[in-house]
Formats: structure tokens, C-alpha cells, sequence
């Protein structure tokens, strides 16, 4: 506790509690009073090794968030810009806290919204569960980080991120040492919401008091052009979480320091990208080619439906289709067309869903079935006779085939396939809607959506 006597050093941020006296209330307004002279000049605070720190914009102007970042990790350019080695692990986590009267619950209604050079990602989203009054992180963190606005860095990173694959020599282990806020960060932004990562966004309710903030001179006007996936993981408990993709030449599908935002909360409930053994939040690759793979990690604390689904889509073509791949049932959903509904038993699941941008290359890689013989193999669902019909013209061999729901449920087997080209198989008592058929031939498995009218 700092309270009437003590003192914040520059650079330091800090929390406050709400009005006395509201039960809980926090809607009544507030003054609060800086007394100070604007800062200046270099500023510098120590963050010790496997800590967090909870720091703040120092100056009266905005903040370059990137600029900052850089300034922060010494491989990212030549020679470095902090010789001393990497003082955080590249990621800025804003607390956003976005209901009211959660001081008597478990759980906050909030959480971090994050920031890495590739964007910004909000908060996770609890109302739902908690007040069901439609209240959520909406607020996304984008380049300029405004005056006044507190933000937590961190030196912690699991040692397994530690290299890089593509240049062994590069080290990303994060040693901590002396925070730097310089003047060459600074730049001239109003408080804006632009949406394409060129804006100042501050994270409190209202903000209208510091708005229209000055600088030392020097001007943004940077537009974000690069390709971004934004994902949105609505949780049978109620739980909201956003994740983002996108497209940078400068990073990998390793973990890249700088770009790649680790999850630094636990939830009941959540999604995220799961890669070298780490969860994420925000991950940056070079390519959205069809042969790019993004493995994602899914937890549930019930049982029920749950969501995954598109948020938004920034530079990307119209005729990139983006796929959730069962890998368990190896289907594939088509995320553009619609969204993805699924049901799962309490647990967490590490390897069963990815995002791919193509719907057969993977199947044929890895099953080692020609593209031919995938192609050859045709099944629909005959509504006028209400069979299953299999066209099998160049006769590979099926042990057996089994019909799924679009939950991946199974729901009926079919055994003894004889070795022709036309088989039917009625099915009786077959509710309308979208099934899968997985085939399992000698050679692998291979599934087919079919649609019940």
C-alpha cells in the first residue's frame, strides 16, 4: 500500500480501489487528482528475472507500444537495441474490468487484454456466467498506448521457448534487468478506437479527461495491412475468449519473442494456441498457406455446447476458406460457411482441433491415400430411397464405415462392405441435418460430410 504518505517512482503503475461507501456501486464518479511535473527524458525501472511488474505510460503524450517492445528485447534487430539481453518476454497484458459488483464472487468479471507486435486481443469474457447483463471485454489494445494508462510486462518464460529454429545461434531467454521508457517512443495520438491497430485505447470507463494529449513532436499515421484471424470460443459455462492470428515475415511457427502472447491467467474455461508445449493467446506465422497447420487447445470445466467461430477477418482474401480439423474424426468445418458448434466432457484437450486452410491436402499426407484414390472414393445420402450410397469405382478395399453427428457422436456402423462399386445401405429413422461418414479403408481413414434433408 502506497496511501497518503508514500510514493510511485516514474514509470510505475498502479491500482486504486473504488468510492467509499457505494455498496458496490461503482458507477458514481470519482475525482482523482495527479500532482506532478510531466516527465521527460529517459526512464528506468528493474524488473528482476521470473517477475512480473506492473509499469505505466510516464510521459504526457502517447506511447509507441511496438517501439516500447523493441526497446525491451535485445534480438530483435541487429546488434539489439538493449545489449543486455531480452528484460521481457515481449507481451503487455492491460487488466480490463468491465462489471460491477464481482468483489464478492471467486472470480472477477475481466481479465488481461494483451499486446504483442503482431496486434492486440481483449479480455476474456465472464458475464455471461456471472450477471448475464451483456457486458464484456470489448476494449483491444492497439499501438498507442495512451497517457496515464498502467500495463504489467513480465520476465517469465517456460525455458522450452528458449531458441529459435530457425537461427540456433539467437537466444529468446528473457534475463530481465532495466525496464527503458525513452522519448523516441513517444508520438502524438488522440485517444482513438481505429479498429487496424493505429489507435490509442485507454482502458477505463470513462476517458474523457485525457484525451487531446500533446507530444514531443513526432506524429503517428501507421496502418496495419498484414493479414490477421481473430477467433471466438463461446464455453458451455459462459466463458468468451477472442484469439488472434496473422501473418508476419518476420516470424515462424516456433515461438517468435515479441510476436507470440503466452496466456497468463487460468480459467475455468478457455481456448487457445497451443504450440511447443505452451498455451497462447496471440501468434504470429509467415504464411496462411493451405499447408498451414494451428493447433488448438480447448477446455471445459461441464459438459455442454460450446462454440468456435470467426470474430473477425482483417486482409484476408475472399476465397481463403479457414477449416476447424477434427483430428480425432478427421472432419473438416469450413469456418466462413458457418459456425462450429461441438460437445465435450469436462476435460482439457490438447490435440484434438486445429485451424487449417485447406480441407484435403493434410487428409491424403497423412493417411498416405493417393489424391486419386481420395477423390475416386464418393458417398452421399440418398433421400428419395434413404440409404448411404458408396461409389467405390476403383474398388479399395473398406473395412468398415461409420456414421457420425455433427457433434462426433457415432450413431451407426457399418460392417461386411462388399468389394464393388455401387453399395447401399439403408438407414432407418435418420433425423434431417449434417452427418459424417467416416471410411476406414486398409490404407486409412478418409470422412465425408453428407447432408439428411
Amino acid at each position: 500500500h502506497v496511501r497518503s504518505s508514500g510514493s510511485i517512482a516514474a514509470g510505475e503503475g498502479f491500482t486504486m480501489k473504488g468510492v467509499a461507501n457505494t455498496n458496490g456501486n461503482i458507477s458514481q464518479e470519482q475525482n482523482y487528482v495527479l500532482r506532478g511535473k510531466p516527465n521527460n527524458g529517459d526512464i528506468t525501472l528493474t524488473l528482476s528475472a521470473n517477475n512480473d511488474y506492473l509499469v505505466g505510460n510516464p510521459y504526457p503524450s502517447a506511447l509507441d507500444a511496438d517501439e516500447f517492445i523493441k526497446d525491451n528485447i535485445s534480438h530483435l534487430e541487429t546488434n539489439g537495441r538493449n545489449t543486455s539481453g531480452n528484460v521481457i518476454n515481449g507481451a503487455l497484458y492491460f487488466w480490463d474490468h468491465f462489471a460491477s459488483g464481482t468483489h464478492v464472487l471467486a472470480e472477477y468479471e475481466g481479465g488481461y487484454a494483451t499486446y504483442t507486435l503482431m496486434g492486440g486481443a481483449p479480455a476474456i469474457c465472464t458475464d455471461t456466467r456471472i450477471n448475464a447483463t451483456g457486458q464484456s471485454g470489448t476494449k483491444v489494445p492497439e499501438r498507442y498506448i495512451p497517457v496515464g494508462q498502467g500495463f504489467f510486462v513480465s520476465s517469465v518464460l517456460d525455458t522450452a521457448l528458449i531458441g529459435d529454429s530457425n537461427d540456433p545461434g539467437i537466444s529468446q531467454s528473457v534475463i530481465g534487468g532495466s525496464i527503458l521508457f525513452k522519448n523516441s517512443q513517444r508520438v502524438f495520438k488522440k485517444e482513438a478506437v481505429t479498429g487496424s491497430n493505429s489507435g490509442s485505447v485507454f482502458f477505463r470507463t470513462n476517458s474523457e479527461s485525457s484525451k487531446g494529449t500533446n507530444s514531443v513532436g513526432k506524429t503517428a499515421e501507421i496502418i496495419d495491412n498484414r493479414p490477421k484471424i481473430r477467433l471466438m470460443f463461446d464455453s458451455p459455462e459462459g466463458y468468451h475468449r477472442q484469439l488472434l492470428v496473422g501473418v508476419d515475415e518476420n516470424a515462424s511457427n516456433d515461438f517468435d519473442l515479441g510476436y507470440d502472447a503466452l496466456i497468463n491467467e487460468t480459467n475455468k474455461a478457455d481456448m487457445y494456441w497451443n504450440f511447443v508445449n505452451n498455451k497462447f493467446i496471440i501468434q504470429a506465422v509467415n504464411n496462411f498457406d493451405e499447408d498451414q497447420i494451428l493447433p488448438l487447445g480447448v477446455k471445459t470445466s461441464i459438459e455442454g455446447i460450446a462454440t468456435i467461430r470467426i470474430e473477425s477477418l482483417e486482409n484476408i482474401d475472399n476465397d481463403k476458406n479457414i477449416y476447424i480439423h477434427d483430428k480425432e474424426t478427421n472432419t473438416y468445418h469450413n469456418l466462413k460457411d458457418s459456425n462450429f458448434e461441438f460437445q465435450l466432457p469436462a476435460g482439457e484437450y490438447l490435440d484434438k482441433y486445429e485451424i487449417t486452410f485447406s480441407d484435403l491436402g493434410p487428409i491424403s499426407e497423412s493417411l498416405g491415400i493417393s489424391e486419386n484414390e481420395l477423390n475416386a472414393l464418393t458417398v452421399y445420402y440418398s433421400n428419395e430411397s434413404g440409404s448411404i450410397v458408396l461409389l467405390n469405382p476403383n474398388l479399395t478395399e473398406i473395412k468398415h464405415i461409420e456414421l457420425l453427428n455433427i457433434l462426433g457422436q457415432s450413431i451407426k456402423t457399418i460392417d461386411r462392405i462388399e468389394l464393388k462399386q455401387v453399395s447401399e445401405f439403408k438407414i432407418k429413422n435418420l433425423s434431417s441435418g449434417t452427418y459424417v461418414l467416416k471410411m476406414h479403408t486398409v490404407s486409412g481413414s478418409v470422412s465425408k460430410k453428407v447432408l439428411v434433408k
